[in-house]
C-alpha cells in the first residue's frame, strides 16, 4: 500500500518505491528517536525550574533556652533582605539574657511557609501559632516577615523543638525545603532566680516590733520617771496634731510633738521616739518593696492610732 502511494505521488516504479519505502521508515524512526531522546534529559524536574528563581535572604530565629513548665514563652522566626541584627532587635523586642539568637542565609522564592513542630506530637510542648504560616516574602529593606508562636513546656528536662521552612514560587505547587533546625529547650518546674522572696519573717518582725512598741508605751505610761516630768499638751496643740495625723501628715505631727516634749523634758518623749522610728522603718520597707502597699497602709494606720491615743492621754490629763 505504501509502495503504491509513493509510486503515485513521486511517479516512481513500484520496485524503486519499495527501496524508497525502506529509506523512509529508517528516516521516520530516526526522527522519532531524536524527538523522544533520553527521558531523563528531556524532562525538567519542577525543583530545577523553581530553584532558578530563588534569591538569597537571611533567616533569624529567637527562643528562650530555659522555660518554666506550664508557662508560655515566645518563639520567633524572621526573614529579612539583609543581615540586619539591629533592625531585628528593634522590631522583635529586647532580648533577655537567657534568649538564644541565630541567623543564617537561606534561598527563598515568592512564598515561605514556616512550621514549629513538637517531634513528640504534643507530649513535650503546647504550641499556639500567632501568625500565618504561609507568607509572601517582602523585598523592602526595612520590613521583615515574622512568624511567632507561644510555646508552653508540658514536661521537665531537655526537650527538642523542630523548626522548618519551605518555599514556593508563583505558578508552582510544590514546596522546596530551605531551612531545618532542631532547637533544645531546658524545661524546669521553678525559677530560683526569678522567684519572689519570702517576706514572712519581715512581716512577723515588723508586727512584733510594733506590738512591743505599743506595749512598752502603755507600760511606760504607768511608770514614774525620776529624771523627767509629766507634761500636758495645750488644747490647741493637741487639736493641731490630731488634724495633721488625719491629713496623712503623721511624720510632721510626731516631729512637732517630739520637739515640744523634748523642750519640756517630758517622760513621754520615749513613746514619741518609738512611734516615729516605727513610722520611718515602715516607710523604708515600703520604698524597698519589702512590704506591699496594703501592708504599709495597715502598719501606718496602727501607728496613727497609737499616736492619737497618746494625744488623748496627754490632753485628757490637762
Amino acid at each position: 500500500m505504501v509502495n503504491c502511494l509513493l509510486a503515485v505521488v513521486f511517479n516512481l516504479n513500484p520496485d524503486r518505491c519499495r527501496l524508497q519505502n525502506d529509506y523512509l521508515i529508517v528516516i521516520l524512526v530516526g526522527c522519532l528517536l531524536m524527538t523522544c531522546g533520553n527521558p531523563e534529559q528531556s524532562v525538567t524536574h519542577p525543583n530545577d525550574r523553581a530553584e532558578d528563581v530563588l534569591r538569597s535572604m537571611y533567616a533569624t530565629y529567637e527562643y528562650e533556652q530555659s522555660m518554666l513548665i506550664d508557662s508560655s514563652q515566645r518563639v520567633e522566626f524572621t526573614i529579612s533582605k539583609g543581615w540586619q541584627e539591629e533592625l531585628i532587635r528593634d522590631l522583635v523586642g529586647s532580648f533577655d539574657e537567657g534568649d538564644a539568637l541565630a541567623q543564617e542565609a537561606i534561598m527563598v522564592g515568592d512564598f515561605v511557609t514556616v512550621e514549629l513542630v513538637d517531634p513528640s506530637q504534643g507530649n513535650y510542648f503546647s504550641i499556639v501559632p500567632l501568625s500565618v504560616s504561609r507568607q509572601r516574602i517582602t523585598q523592602q529593606d526595612t520590613v521583615l516577615n515574622i512568624w511567632q508562636w507561644n510555646v508552653q513546656p508540658l514536661q521537665t528536662g531537655n526537650l527538642p523543638l523542630v523548626m522548618r521552612a519551605f518555599t514556593t514560587v508563583d505558578g508552582e505547587d510544590h514546596n522546596i525545603p530551605v531551612f531545618d533546625a532542631i532547637i533544645e529547650v531546658k524545661s524546669r518546674v521553678t525559677d530560683p532566680v526569678a522567684s519572689p522572696p519570702d517576706y514572712t519573717v519581715w512581716y512577723v518582725s515588723a508586727g512584733l516590733l510594733l506590738l512591743f512598741g505599743i506595749g512598752f508605751f502603755i507600760y511606760d505610761k504607768k511608770q514614774p520617771s525620776p529624771s523627767t516630768k509629766k507634761v500636758l499638751l495645750p488644747a490647741a496643740l493637741a487639736v493641731d496634731l490630731s488634724e495633721q495625723i488625719g491629713g496623712n501628715r503623721t511624720l510632721q505631727a510626731l516631729e512637732k510633738l517630739e520637739t515640744y516634749l523634748r523642750d519640756h523634758q517630758s517622760r513621754d518623749l520615749t513613746d514619741v521616739l518609738t512611734l516615729k522610728a516605727s513610722w520611718l522603718e515602715n516607710r523604708r520597707k515600703g520604698n524597698l518593696n519589702v512590704i506591699d502597699d496594703e501592708t504599709e497602709s495597715i502598719e501606718n494606720a496602727r501607728i496613727n492610732l497609737a499616736t492619737l491615743e497618746l494625744l488623748e492621754v496627754l490632753k485628757g490629763e490637762a
